[in-house]
């Protein structure tokens, strides 16, 4: 197996298990916050409210988007179409 293929393969097992993490009832979360990987389960663990309100502070505290760029919320609509074009209702 090529080491992208490997990836793949390893990005498909990671997003099932924390599939089946949140139907039991589990959140995503890291010591380092939600960060890339996970940030395209926020709408399921979060409400929108409150991804509002994580998104307007990002913007007010680093509003250059220097600061961990990207990672728990998504910087425009278009980072997050991108990203998520493919993304699993739960």
């Amino acid at each position: 197996m090529d080491s992208i293929s490997a990836h793949k393969s390893i990005l498909r097992v990671m997003t099932e298990v924390r599939v089946a993490l949140l139907r039991a009832g589990a959140s995503i979360s890291h010591h380092h916050g939600v960060g890339k990987q996970r940030k395209v389960f926020m709408a399921s663990t979060q409400t929108p409210l409150g991804i509002q309100i994580m998104k307007k502070l990002k913007k007010v505290l680093d509003p250059n988007n220097i600061f961990a760029a990207n990672n728990s919320v998504y910087w425009t609509a278009e980072d997050e179409n991108a990203e998520i074009e493919n993304k699993k209702e739960f």
